[in-house]
């Protein structure tokens, strides 16, 4: 039988960076994490310094030695775009071998400030899709279609004069 943290912790993935630009003009690299709780019904992520990321893997492997999975190894001032590619796949890896170890699980959960009122369920991720009341393809005149009142309805003009002219 599983556990609690096993069973809302599903799947860990870093599928993304972003450079940020910090108050001094100093440039660095976050890491996206993504968490896929509960059997993939609820997703949340995180983002994190490299140097947050290496803090929190030393702070562990003091705690529990060997069981730590090896961390990406460190190297200053590598800003390439492959070199950073390649160490969001090593963490993506270093993230999925937590899955296998119980004690490691609750504590990057603890880490990541991770708790079920965090938490969105995967129906709330889909956007809703813009639509039109009336098929504006029908009408002759379409400045007034779905307006009650004499002024033209900008908005049809401006979507209509965006795809066609």
């Amino acid at each position: 039988m599983r556990s609690e943290s096993q069973q809302r912790l599903s799947f860990v993935d870093v599928p993304q960076y972003r450079w940020v630009t910090s108050g001094r003009k100093k440039k660095f690299v976050e890491y996206r994490v993504d968490f896929w709780l509960a059997e993939g019904t609820a997703y949340t992520q995180r983002h994190a310094r490299f140097s947050a990321l290496h803090r929190f893997h030393t702070k562990i492997k003091s705690q529990f030695g060997k069981k730590v999975p090896d961390f990406p190894p460190k190297k200053l001032r590598n800003n390439d775009r492959r070199f950073i590619e390649h160490r969001q796949k090593e963490l993506s890896h270093y993230f999925q071998a937590f899955l296998q170890r119980e004690e490691l699980i609750s504590c990057l959960l603890t880490y990541f400030s991770i708790h079920l009122s965090h938490r969105r369920r995967c129906e709330e991720l889909t956007r809703p899709i813009l639509g039109f009341l009336h098929d504006v393809t029908f009408f002759d005149d379409v400045s007034h279609v779905g307006s009650r009142s004499e002024l033209p309805n900008v908005v049809i003009l401006g979507v209509l004069e965006a795809f066609y002219e």
